[in-house]
This record gives structure tokens, C-alpha cells and sequence, in this order.
């Protein structure tokens, strides 16, 4: 008999690849070049949204610009194609 899908566990997973992956780098690193693990981290997370949203979702980073400002650099950027 088929179950119901545990979507609980089926995130709680996903979460756990996120920190597993994460944790690789800062033990092969030690933290010695903070901007190439901050680097790596935002490509692991921009990898597992991609894999887990629609097709018309652009990930990426950028700047969000209004008529009279700019933000500063947004390192994910999700937005519509």
C-alpha cells in the first residue's frame, strides 16, 4: 500500500546535502580564504535552487535599480524570466 510523501524529511534531506557539501570545503579550507568559501557556498545554494524550482526562474546575482538608487550587490538574485 502506498504511503503518503514525508515532505518533512524530503527538506530535512535537501538541508543536510546544503551542510554536508558546505562543511566539505571549510574542512579542506579552514577557513583561509573567507570570500572563496563565501563563493562556494552561494554556487551550492544557487545548484540546489536550481534543481528545485520552475524552469521560468532565473538565479543569479545582481543589482536591483530604482529611479534614484542602486542596491548593493545581491548575491542571489531570484527572479522571473
Amino acid at each position: 500500500m502506498p504511503r503518503d510523501p514525508d515532505f518533512k524529511k524530503y527538506h530535512e534531506s535537501i538541508a543536510k546535502e546544503l551542510f554536508t557539501t558546505k562543511d566539505r570545503l571549510t574542512q579542506l579550507l579552514s577557513n583561509r580564504h573567507p570570500l572563496s568559501t563565501g563563493g562556494w557556498k552561494e554556487s551550492i545554494l544557487k545548484k540546489t535552487l536550481r534543481m528545485h524550482m520552475p524552469e521560468s526562474m532565473l538565479i543569479g546575482t545582481g543589482f536591483i535599480c530604482a529611479e534614484h538608487d542602486v542596491s548593493t550587490q545581491i548575491d542571489i538574485l531570484v527572479c522571473d524570466k
